[in-house]
């Protein structure tokens, strides 16, 4: 009982770090755009190949890198934009 006890100790905090995680950074989680039927509203996301902010059609998407306006898309994610 004791080994089997020591096992799950060990095993259970390894497999709990193998899950994928969403980035700290809220300008590199992934643009949803969702799914409900209702009209889309033009939205900001930041993406990180293009390095820049961008619109996008959004139906009650639920992703934390979306934006109301460019501005506060820039304002949260200009450290990731190229400065040269």
């Amino acid at each position: 009982m004791q080994y089997k006890l020591f096992l799950l100790l060990i095993v259970a905090p390894l497999l709990c770090n193998t899950f994928p995680t969403q980035p700290k950074d809220i300008c590199l989680h992934q643009k949803d755009t969702g799914f409900c039927h209702v009209n889309s509203i033009t939205k900001y996301y930041y993406d990180n190949r293009q390095k820049k902010c961008l619109t996008y059609k959004d139906r009650c998407g639920t992703s934390k890198n979306r934006f109301d306006s460019y501005d506060q898309c820039y304002k949260q994610c200009s450290h990731l934009m190229n400065t040269h």
